[in-house]
């Protein structure tokens, strides 16, 4: 029987909104990719130009903004407290996680390279798709894992050529592996609670815990850095300009997570290897392999094969989910 014209109108625009959602989601994905790219070259340029090594000092300023902002909105409107007395070890747990990550990750940017702790900080993928298997019962498909394997494939090509012994120091390296073992810990947790309790819960009480985790690691192990070094307007721009990429990367995570998931946030962040690139070559005026723009279009392929797919499934699938209002 053919289809009714009411039919064919509902599937065509069931066909538009599916395929506005797919570019929404990509669009929102690279700029979140432009924020983590930001957030490394200053991270770098403070390490490296300014001789400022205080990243517990770099993610207290993020969590006090993010609590500023959305800790104040979400108590104007929710009990604070009854959220508090029940959840508090769930967000204790993820912000400690988070904040170690972004710790471990600043600190390598004082041993290595702005490319090479980009691309050891794509591990991240490999783990997300083990956790996101074995915890969140996330089934792939073939494409999926297609895309997966042409990402971690390109990323890995990139840090074979781009690999210099000189800069690639043990501690550096453990870092950045380390920061990637946290990211995806921490992912995987901010996926199933923004899925759960909702992003502004999760923005309000993650600042809430981070201040107070990050604030102690600065008075314990910063304070005296603080206090001796000669702060100028240039290192104080940079610290602003840090805090507002993070805090736009922050805001923009939890729809990810809640529309696409992590596995492709975490995918859609590797094309910030290439704006790193840039940077390490036209401003740090560093050499970089020419073959490193053909892997970094593996990567990008990847990423497209792995879009262009339905959602992954999970055993007990429930609708998918709409990009909310906070």
């Amino acid at each position: 029987m053919a289809e009714s014209t009411h039919d064919v109108a509902t599937k065509d625009a069931g066909n538009y909104q599916y395929i506005k959602q797919k570019l929404m989601v990509l669009l929102v994905g690279q700029i979140a990719s432009c924020m983590i790219a930001g957030t490394s070259i200053i991270s770098y340029t403070l390490a490296n130009e300014y001789n400022i090594d205080m990243p517990a000092m770099q993610s207290f300023l993020n969590y006090l903004f993010l609590f500023a902002i959305y800790g104040s909105i979400y108590c104007a409107n929710h009990s604070f407290g009854t959220t508090f007395r029940k959840k508090w070890m769930t967000y204790l747990f993820l912000a400690f996680v988070d904040v170690e990550a972004n710790y471990c990750i600043v600190k390598a940017f004082g041993y290595n390279s702005l490319v090479t702790v980009m691309l050891f900080d794509c591990a991240t993928i490999f783990f997300i798709v083990l956790l996101t298997m074995f915890y969140l019962k996330i089934r792939y498909n073939w494409r999926h894992f297609l895309g997966i394997i042409l990402c971690v494939v390109g990323v890995s090509l990139q840090a074979i050529t781009g690999y210099n012994k000189e800069e690639g120091r043990l501690i550096g390296n453990f870092l950045g592996i380390l920061s990637s073992i946290l990211y995806a810990i921490s992912n995987i947790g901010q996926e199933k609670v923004v899925k759960d309790s909702g992003i502004l819960e999760f923005l309000a009480f993650i600042g809430f815990f981070g201040v107070q985790i990050s604030g102690l690691q600065v008075l314990a192990l910063e304070h005296q850095q603080i206090l001796q070094f000669r702060w100028n307007w240039s290192a104080v721009g940079l610290f602003l300009g840090f805090v507002c990429f993070m805090y736009v990367l922050y805001s923009l995570t939890p729809y990810i997570m809640k529309f696409a998931g992590s596995t492709w946030f975490n995918l859609s962040l590797r094309t910030s290897n290439g704006i790193g690139a840039v940077f390490e070559i036209y401003v740090f005026k560093k050499n970089i392999y020419p073959i490193y723009w053909l892997f970094l279009s593996i990567v990008i392929i990847g990423l497209c094969i792995y879009h262009i797919n339905k959602p992954p499934k999970t055993k007990n699938p429930t609708r998918d989910p709409q990009i909310p209002a906070v």
